[in-house]
């Protein structure tokens, strides 16, 4: 028993020590990984706060470019009457040979 005792207290307490490095660790790494649960988090919404946006975007330029083509739309015929308007008055006073 005399020489036993000693190996056997020793290996229980390297022992306890490997156990409590492996709580130690574990601890860590559950602290782990709430961080990159709340920064994935914290990134997801800024991944959707930035989609938005580009749709926003996308939207409004949508909407400026039907906008254009709609004022396109109505200016050629009034800027086609302008020009004609003006040549047929002009003849209509004589002024205008074309």
């Amino acid at each position: 028993m005399k020489f036993f005792w000693p190996w056997l207290m020793g290996a229980i307490e390297e022992r306890q020590t490997k156990i409590a490095a492996g709580l130690a660790a574990a601890s860590q790494s559950e602290k782990d990984l709430e961080e990159a649960e709340a920064r994935s988090k914290e990134i997801l919404r800024e991944a959707r706060d930035r989609a938005a946006q580009i749709v926003d975007l996308a939207a409004s330029a949508r909407t400026k470019s039907s906008r254009k083509r709609r004022a396109r739309r109505r200016a050629k015929p009034s800027a086609w009457w302008i020009m004609h308007a003006t040549k047929w008055r002009g003849r209509a006073r004589g002024r205008v040979n074309n």
